[in-house]
């Protein structure tokens, strides 16, 4: 690395000594050349800075419309899960109901059973 500076170093010393000895109206001329070089140089920067500024307002408005759609996502699922977690307690309870009733669950199976269901419920709706 230190050879390479010392390189830059020596060319820059060459220019300098040469630069004295231009003429005026050329100095003028590669003062701005210079300056309209390093304007399209921020220019292209800027530009540069547009786009990605641009790329990552677009980027976050996607991201906060897929994280919305994620957060429902997990919610419905969620929530499916709960409701199926819930319907099997309830199917246990009424397993145990059965199990621990004095009537054996054939009893609920048979035909008669049922028609002598459907009167009592017929009543208590009225």
């Amino acid at each position: 690395m230190n050879e390479e500076t010392e390189f830059a170093s020596k060319i820059c010393n060459q220019l300098e000594a040469g630069m004295s000895a231009l003429d005026p109206a050329v100095l003028m001329r590669l003062h701005k050349a210079r300056g309209l070089a390093l304007n399209a140089q921020n220019v292209r920067g800027l530009k540069f800075a547009g786009i990605v500024a641009a790329a990552e307002q677009e980027i976050l408005s996607h991201a906060k419309t897929l994280l919305i759609v994620l957060a429902l996502s997990v919610g419905t699922i969620g929530t499916y899960y709960w409701n199926g977690d819930e319907q099997a307690h309830e199917h246990d309870e009424i397993d145990s109901a059965l199990l621990t009733d004095e009537l054996p669950p054939t009893a609920y199976l048979d035909l008669g059973f049922q028609a002598w269901l459907k009167p009592s419920v017929d009543l208590s709706s009225q």
